[in-house]
């Protein structure tokens, strides 16, 4: 299942190069993050055959023991991102010189001249 392939092969690889309690140590640390989530969802971009996609993040969260949810997403982002149609409205350009800063609005990030 989906769970057992997360993890069966970095454990086994751990368990080869660090000895078993370094590597039961190792995924702890890995793992940690899980405690702080409770949902996973599939977003669905209209892109190919994704049945396989979709009942593999269903199997990871059922196997965290997560809530698993489905979302319609709009591939005009990944389209124009893809086609180097990279208007302001949707992307933030970044030119030589600038830098990425929060813009505590809206637009969350900004970019300015970098001060050296």
């Amino acid at each position: 299942m989906a769970g057992t392939e997360l993890l069966c092969v970095p454990v086994q690889e751990y368990v080869e190069k660090y000895g078993e309690d370094n590597a039961q140590y190792l995924m702890e640390m890995e793992q940690g993050w899980f405690k702080n989530y409770s949902n996973a969802a599939y977003t669905d971009l209209g892109f190919g055959e994704n049945d396989h996609y979709r009942k593999y993040t269903r199997e990871c969260a059922e196997w965290l023991g997560w809530n698993y949810d489905e979302l319609q997403g709009n591939p005009s982002l990944v389209k124009n991102f893809v086609e180097g149609d990279w208007n302001s409205e949707n992307f933030l350009i970044v030119e030589p010189g600038q830098k990425i800063v929060a813009s505590f609005d809206d637009l969350i990030i900004k970019a300015v001249v970098a001060k050296l």
